[in-house]
């Protein structure tokens, strides 16, 4: 994206995960100005925090009773949160291990009758 855009793609560079990582060794390596890649990475960085800022202004109401709701459960909200990421990390865990047993059969290694 950054090769075929140039310099525009540090407006969006913010919201694609690795792009923003990568965008600084990237605009060296293309020889992109120093004063050019200040201005669209600050622009980009104002941009990327207009677009939450006003995501959370517009929002604001629709969060509140979800906030309210949160705060009526208190203390026993960190079970539930704990238990959830529980679940999520034997998820991937399981995924994973499945993903391990299929490897030498995705990469032509397993033997073959």
């Amino acid at each position: 994206m950054f090769t075929r855009h140039g310099s525009r793609a540090l407006l969006v560079g913010k919201f694609i995960p690795g792009l923003n990582t990568a965008a600084v060794p990237l605009a060296g390596m293309l020889g992109l100005p120093l004063a050019r890649f200040c201005m669209f990475d600050v622009a980009g960085t104002l941009l990327w925090a207009g677009v939450y800022s006003g995501a959370g202004y517009f929002f604001s109401n629709q969060f509140r009773p979800i906030a309210t709701a949160f705060s009526h459960l208190g203390i026993g909200l960190f079970p539930l949160l704990g238990v959830l990421l529980a679940a999520y990390i034997a998820w991937k865990y399981w995924q994973r291990q499945r993903f391990l047993r299929r490897l030498p059969e995705l990469s032509g290694l397993g033997r073959r009758s």
